[in-house]
């Protein structure tokens, strides 16, 4: 007969050493346990020069966007004007 006590108690993570076999019951393996709580991640340390760094690429790609949303617009409206001089330019028409 096995008498059980806190001194048979294995917490998660840690390790067992110097036997030869073990058995065990999961006792309580909630989110709630104590063990569980402390075995998160800890959050992500970006220093000052890499966040300044993401604001640059961030606004880089938001000037790209624009500018190529403009000039998409400005060929747009070169081309209708244009189309009707230059049969070449007018997709429609030549298919």
């Amino acid at each position: 007969m096995f008498i059980y006590s806190i001194k048979q108690l294995l917490l998660r993570g840690s390790t067992l050493k110097n036997t030869e076999w073990i058995m065990g019951i999961a006792v309580y393996c909630g989110q709630n346990t104590k063990s569980y709580q402390n075995s998160r991640k800890p959050p992500a340390k970006m220093s000052n020069v890499l966040r300044k760094m993401n604001k640059v690429l961030y606004s880089v790609f938001f000037c790209q966007s624009m500018i190529c949303l403009v000039l998409a617009i400005i060929s747009v409206t070169w081309e209708s004007t244009n189309a009707a001089a230059n049969f070449y330019l007018d997709i429609v028409k030549s298919l």
